[in-house]
């Protein structure tokens, strides 16, 4: 219960759109959250779909950002095998980078506009 009590921090440090500690524990069931830190300070929340993984959040504290935590997570997830798709807002420049020069793509606009779906080259 502590791990959900910071996820939920971090959340709400981080997204706009936080999970609330209900969602997040029923996001972990049905997935796998990677940290970096006790208590975290970077995370990331992985489910399957298939033959697919779908990044659902990938997290670092302000103060943490620029020390590749991000990556190492991103890297971990790309070294699990599967093809990787996830969403990330269009202002988002330092993430859209880092997913770029992982070899990610744009596959798609979400229906608002604000965010972009990108995919991992197959493995």
């Amino acid at each position: 219960m502590e791990e959900v009590d910071r996820l939920v921090e971090l959340e709400n440090l981080l997204f706009d759109n936080a999970l609330n500690e209900v969602r997040l524990a029923g996001e972990l069931k049905l997935g796998r959250c990677y940290v970096i830190g006790l208590p975290a300070v970077a995370y990331a929340l992985v489910r399957p779909d298939g033959h697919l993984l779908d990044l659902m959040r990938l997290g670092v504290l302000p103060i943490y950002q620029g020390e590749g935590l991000g990556r190492r997570l991103l890297e971990h997830v790309l070294g699990l095998g599967k093809r990787v798709v996830l969403t990330v807002r269009k202002d988002n420049l330092r993430a859209k980078r880092m997913y770029l020069l992982a070899g990610f793509t744009c596959v798609g606009v979400l229906p608002l506009g604000d965010a972009l779906v990108m995919s991992s080259p197959c493995p």
